[in-house]
């Protein structure tokens, strides 16, 4: 197709907001090799851009490039295009994602995913034959788009200074990206919206977030006489639960939208249609497609997100809030044609408390990989010209795991790095492939990893099964290369779209090993030393017997399913590892592990004397560690070390000493005293106990460990005599420094004395009625002098009229207005005119 036909074709298709544009954008683009285009949803900027940049003069037999956030969404554009343009997908136009592709030498247009374009360039860094790459949706900003732009912009500046570079969002903040290519222009399409209600919850309901759904679905419907509902959720258990609850509305057609659907299926949710519909959808709808038609919008404000676990070693889906960029966007989806309705199931309270916008996963994901592919570049990692740069903390974290894999040595890639690099999945699992095709199990080694890389393949296991949870799942998959009655035979609930991509991976996987698909190897104890070698992190010790609670080596506590066939095993190796239910503090939960034998593991044997939390008490055993991770224990005879004891106890007490001690009010205040003093003048070098405050190892010669010598359990520390043990500590010489410069009361100028609280880390503080402070003219110190008491000045009810460290100021600038308001209240109370004025005291009744 010439650029005069595709500009006539493009002429006869329906007007776009972005149309109006164009010109003022390819002109960008001509003059400043960067341009960077805002367009809200539905402005048609990811299907009318990149025809329009091919039709340019300038462009001549160059290629355009499109990233997009996701797979889905970039067959679904690709598709669009060549629809839009006249031609048949895999021509003209183009799509390449993971394990899929569909383009030929007349491609011209290719859309491809941000992960897949980091690969192309590390095989073509000069880009030949690409005259544009266009960024959609780059608010979004993945780790991938984040990598691939900062890779982008150094071809260009250092290589191609005629590579052209597009930055396309709909809520973007223009000027950094601006900044970062030059100042380029910003071009605004100022879009089509209508306007759209919003509708909050009153307050937030406990109810299933599907049940909900179907409810405001059901509203929507209602209010709404004509056009189809868009509902945001997400993930595709929700979608499906949702799909069950709507299945009896009459005269609705229903249609998932997701990205794991068959691009055919995506079709049916996108095409247009007479009959009314309801479109579940994850947030694929909130960005690339537009659906036409919708009237109503139903959102969860939910999202799955990946989130980087360290002690898991893993990114792993996280249910969060959507930002308000996020909500706004998702909002305007029902307002492209007409006017609309959007109902957010949440309060407008909460969406105050929303973030802004999203945080990037440059600052939230794995970096592992992307520090791979920037040493495979050439580069750096710790001088890398990120557009944004990731946490240092993170960064490191990722170096470490690249190096013990032996992927990066000395600041530079090694060859099993760049090895790893050509399989499209974590460098972990990369290495792990390779590795177990070193040792002669390649078909299992990526059978396994496969299963680790994609959603289970058991939805509920089969019953009465016995035997290995990773073994059975290893049948399933074989089992269903060979056809469904071989699958059926083995039970259970199968998860068959998961199986479905495990088979198409795993192929695509052995391909690239150079090895083909066969029956996958017997287990065995060289395999398991792999597994344990790339996962030492992942090895659970049972946190007693029959618990079906493990301590991992990477210090992570888990869950192991009820229907694991694990259950009861002293240790295991946790291989499908999800997300706790409750928070991000709870427990996670393992679908499938393996168990594993002491002789299998590289342990050091040793002697431990511990503190036993049920017990709580010292005890003294035999151990076996891998790492900090105890795998086995048994307890000794023989008497540890007296002085060991006494500091094991002392920290122990540190970390609970609520639990551990009884402290009067005396003792607590007398310790806070002696801590106040070591705070202010430390020169008098008072015996601490800030342990109680701050757990961590007990100083030598610490009242802690002073109490605790000879003791060895809590229920010997809770009988002590806190007080009479502190004031023995101390010497006469500071018992003397301690009343003289923090004295426990202070005398007032009435003849009474008043109580000092040296309570927190603040200033110490002393409460009195104002009648008190009458003939104190400065504000008493202590510590020398040093530190003013703070005074909480009470009115006769003794609430409090006036909070200072500066009673002249008080008396001079407040006192006059307190006098007026309080004393027609306080008849009875002094209130001279001159407070600095000493009132005697009140002479006591006789009896």
């Amino acid at each position: 197709m010439t650029p005069a036909d595709l500009a006539d074709t493009m002429s006869n298709m329906d007007h776009l907001p972005v149309d109006d544009v164009l010109s003022e954008l390819l002109k960008g683009l001509e003059e400043h090799a960067s341009a960077l285009l805002i367009a809200p949803p539905g402005a048609g900027k990811s299907t009318r851009v990149p025809p329009a940049v091919l039709s340019s003069d300038w462009i001549g037999e160059g290629r355009v490039w499109m990233l997009q956030p996701r797979r889905a969404a970039a067959k679904l554009v690709a598709q669009r295009i060549a629809s839009e343009m006249g031609v048949q997908l895999g021509q003209e136009v183009g799509y390449s994602v993971r394990f899929e592709s569909k383009r030929s030498e007349k491609t011209r247009i290719e859309v491809l995913t941000e992960g897949l374009m980091t690969r192309r360039m590390q095989s073509d860094p000069f880009l030949e034959g690409v005259s544009v790459v266009i960024f959609d949706e780059f608010h979004e900003r993945s780790l991938d788009a984040d990598l691939a732009f900062s890779l982008i912009c150094e071809i260009q500046k250092e290589a191609r200074p005629d590579l052209r570079i597009l930055v396309m969002s709909a809520t973007l903040d223009a000027g950094p990206v601006a900044s970062h290519l030059s100042d380029c222009p910003v071009v605004h399409a100022e879009g089509r919206a209508f306007p759209v209600a919003i509708n909050f919850e009153a307050k937030t309901e406990k109810e299933l977030i599907w049940r909900r759904c179907s409810h405001a679905v059901r509203r929507a419907l209602k209010q709404e006489s004509e056009g189809h509902v868009l509902v945001f959720l997400p993930g595709v258990g929700e979608i499906k639960r949702l799909e069950e609850e709507l299945s009896g509305i009459q005269g609705v057609d229903v249609f998932p939208l997701h990205g794991r659907m068959k691009l055919s299926d995506q079709e049916l949710a996108l095409s247009p249609s007479r009959r009314r519909k309801v479109i579940l959808s994850t947030n694929l709808a909130e960005s690339s497609v537009t659906i036409q038609g919708v009237r109503a919008v139903v959102d969860t404000g939910l999202v799955r997100r990946a989130r980087f676990e360290p002690t898991l070693g893993f990114s792993r889906l996280e249910l969060t809030r959507i930002s308000q960029a996020s909500a706004e966007q998702r909002a305007g989806r029902a307002g492209r044609t007409q006017a609309g309705s959007c109902y957010r199931l949440w309060t407008s309270g909460d969406h105050k408390s929303m973030s802004g916008f999203e945080i990037p996963e440059v600052g939230r994901s794995d970096l592992a990989r992307a520090l791979l592919e920037i040493y495979a570049w050439g580069n750096s990692a710790r001088t890398f010209p990120w557009f944004e740069s990731p946490k240092r903390t993170h960064q490191d974290q990722a170096l470490s795991l690249l190096e013990s894999l032996n992927l990066v040595e000395e600041d530079r890639i090694t060859t099993q790095g760049k090895e790893a690099l050509r399989f499209p999945l974590h460098p972990r699992l990369a290495s792990f492939v390779l590795r177990g095709a070193e040792e002669g199990f390649p078909r299992r080694s990526v059978a396994v990893a496969t299963l680790l890389s994609e959603p289970d393949v058991f939805r509920k296991l089969p019953k009465g099964v016995k035997g290995c949870d990773l073994e059975l799942r290893l049948e399933l998959l074989e089992a269903y290369e060979k056809g469904a009655d071989a699958c059926r035979k083995i039970g259970g609930e199968v998860n068959r779209r998961s199986l479905s991509s495990c088979v198409k991976v795993r192929r695509q996987l052995l391909q690239l090993l150079g090895t083909g698909v066969g029956g996958i190897e017997p287990a065995s104890p060289d395999f398991t030393k792999v597994l344990i070698e790339h996962f030492p992190e992942r090895v659970g010790a049972q946190r007693g017997s029959g618990s079906n609670r493990y301590r991992l080596a990477g210090g992570q506590g888990i869950i192991l399913d009820e229907d694991s066939l694990s259950q009861g095993q002293s240790l295991i190796l946790a291989l499908g590892i999800w997300a706790a239910r409750r928070g991000e503090r709870a427990d996670h939960r393992v679908g499938f592990a393996m168990s594993l034998n002491l002789e299998e593991l590289d342990t050091v044997e040793g002697s431990d004397t511990y503190f036993d939390r049920e017990r709580e008490a010292v005890l003294h055993r035999r151990v076996r560690r891998l790492g900090d991770l105890v795998v086995s224990e048994h307890q000794m005879d023989t008497k540890p070390d007296p002085e060991l004891v006494s500091r094991v106890l002392a920290e122990a007490v540190a970390k609970n000493p609520k639990r551990a001690l009884k402290l009067s009010k005396e003792a607590l205040n007398l310790l806070q005293r002696i801590e106040f003093l070591n705070r202010t003048l430390p020169d008098m070098k008072l015996p601490t106990m800030g342990e109680l405050q701050e757990a961590g190892a007990v100083q030598e010669g610490s009242l802690l460990l002073s109490i605790c010598t000879g003791l060895r359990s809590f229920d010997e520390t809770r009988k002590l005599d806190l007080l009479g043990h502190i004031q023995g500590a101390l010497t006469y010489e500071q018992q003397k420094a301690l009343d003289a410069h923090a004295p426990d009361r202070f005398l007032l100028p009435n003849g009474t004395h008043g109580f000092i609280s040296y309570e927190g880390d603040g200033p110490p503080v002393l409460k009195a009625r104002v009648q008190q402070f009458f003939g104190l003219r400065e504000n008493p110190s202590v510590a020398m002098g040093t530190v003013p008491l703070l005074l909480h000045i009470l009115a006769p009810n003794q609430r409090p009229v006036q909070v200072t460290q500066d009673l002249q100021s008080f008396w001079s600038d407040t006192y006059a207005q307190v006098r007026k308001d309080l004393r027609g209240r306080y008849p009875k109370h002094p209130w001279p005119e001159d407070p600095t004025t000493p009132i005697p005291p009140r002479s006591r009744r006789k009896p």
